[in-house]
């Protein structure tokens, strides 16, 4: 990739987390801080954080270090079990990556790891309940997408193409077709990291599963593929076979 892409792709990556990021995590940072520390928590902040992450009395609400550097060290205050847990902690954690990579790399950003970073920022702003911030670094992610040469793009477009002919398919009770054609676009969501779309496929197996059981599904699946279903992506389906 070249470095003008490289720097095209940093750029979008540096909106997300400079412009669209802090302030929208800030009604549900100061919400969440107040519901544990009360109405003077920003007190308890500063005995907690480096002076340079407050603007006299305030947060740096500007800074997404300081944003970011809050939520990792009051985590009790946002930690909610099955909604923001160990898995969005992480995501924490890699948007501090992201960060100090803006600052002091310029070589990372190809588009797989723009793409990655784009999506973490995404479903962490969705978790936080920030939807409107996540619609618009989901835009972003967009036109990441519509950067890539023709060949790649077409990939996606014969993802998107199976995964319709897996819903047709499933609707015409057609079930080995289905499985198969959502199976090649899942492969295809996995390598470039469209979370997206691949969660959406995994639902449609999931639905699979629910009408023709565990041990049909198996043997289905293994007829069609000529192999096991992985175990991970039939836990995945299993649990959101469960899911209406």
């Amino acid at each position: 990739m070249s470095q003008s892409a490289r720097k095209s792709n940093k750029q979008l990556v540096d909106r997300a987390l400079e412009e669209i990021l802090p302030p929208a995590l800030k009604p549900f940072i100061s919400r969440k801080m107040e519901d544990k520390y009360g109405s003077n928590w920003l007190q308890n902040a500063q005995r907690s954080l480096e002076h340079y992450y407050f603007d006299g009395a305030d947060l740096k609400w500007n800074d997404p270090a300081a944003v970011i550097k809050l939520l990792q060290k009051h985590w009790e205050a946002f930690y909610e079990r099955n909604k923001l847990d160990n898995r969005e902690r992480s995501w924490v954690e890699e948007l501090r990556n992201i960060r100090n990579e803006i600052k002091h790399n310029n070589d990372v950003f190809d588009y797989d790891y723009s793409f990655r970073a784009l999506d973490t920022m995404e479903r962490f702003l969705d978790a936080a309940e920030a939807k409107k911030a996540a619609q618009q670094v989901k835009q972003l992610k967009e036109q990441l997408q519509k950067s890539l040469p023709v060949g790649v793009r077409g990939e996606f477009q014969a993802a998107d193409d199976y995964y319709n002919l897996g819903l047709i398919a499933k609707q015409q009770e057609r079930f080995e077709q289905a499985i198969s054609s959502f199976v090649k676009a899942l492969n295809v969501f996995e390598d470039v990291y469209d979370t997206d779309k691949h969660g959406s496929t995994v639902r449609q197996l999931g639905k699979i599963y629910k009408i023709l059981g565990e041990y049909l599904f198996e043997v289905t699946y293994r007829e069609v593929m000529g192999e096991k279903c992985p175990k991970q992506l039939f836990t995945a389906i299993q649990a959101l076979s469960k899911v209406n």
